[in-house]
């Protein structure tokens, strides 16, 4: 696997202890099976495209989006050099709410921090070291996947622009009634708000610890309590 040279946060764990985010990946091995279609949104270098990809299998179908143009070039080595060129389809749109464009910034050297969120935003505030800003395309989830809405597996994680991809979502939420989902939950970032959204909408929350195993959760008090805390969230 290709890994970014001046990356700070991904690159040294990977190489210290080849693994990344052990219960999030255990889960997601777990979740995706041959023959399924997997949705990824912030796939960064490809970590979690290359689980989902090998489990998959030939069959299976993989759509990975990461407008991180530097971070897109390195996905798009890693799923070449593995031979998934096949069943993975990479995208460089920034997915939101409307179609047009964005300005994404990218704070210093941290890989897995690039965000859309306006600098002001508080919850961000340690992201927002000295950084760059580069302007991207955006798309709506429900046009980026126009040709075909179906997914069984939706794997996101966009520094709490989760919101955003949402709301530009409507067909495809309606057309995957039984969506697993796997995001990371930041209380300061996403507030309240969101989890009111995936109980409103009829979903089931639950906690994933280290070993990839859940937990259900009917209390919206204990999420908020956490710094950040791995969701497994079902229809």
């Amino acid at each position: 696997m290709y890994l970014d040279a001046e990356d700070i946060s991904i690159t040294p764990t990977l190489l210290i202890r080849r693994l990344w985010e052990p219960g999030t990946t255990r889960l997601l091995r777990r979740l995706v099976h041959p023959g399924q279609r997997v949705l990824e949104v912030g796939a960064n270098i490809g970590w979690y495209t290359l689980q989902s990809a090998e489990r998959v299998g030939p069959r299976g179908h993989v759509r990975a989006f990461e407008p991180n143009p530097r971070t897109f070039d390195v996905l798009h080595d890693n799923i070449w050099i593995n031979g998934f060129h096949d069943r993975v389809i990479m995208d460089s749109h920034a997915l939101s709410r409307t179609s047009g464009e964005a300005i994404l910034r990218i704070p210093g050297n941290y890989n897995a921090g690039s965000h859309l969120r306006s600098p002001d935003d508080d919850g961000l505030l340690w992201m927002n070291q000295k950084g760059k800003e580069v302007k991207v395309q955006t798309s709506t989830l429900d046009e980026a996947l126009s040709d075909n809405l179906h997914y069984d597996v939706l794997k996101i994680d966009v520094e709490g622009f989760e919101p955003e991809v949402f709301a530009g979502g409507k067909e495809f939420f309606a057309a995957n009634p039984d969506l697993r989902m796997i995001m990371e939950f930041t209380p300061v970032v996403h507030g309240k708000e969101l989890l009111d959204w995936f109980r409103g909408h009829g979903y089931k929350l639950h906690t994933i610890n280290r070993l990839g195993r859940t937990r259900p959760t009917h209390d919206d008090a204990e999420l908020m309590a956490h710094t950040v805390i791995d969701l497994f969230i079902t229809g």
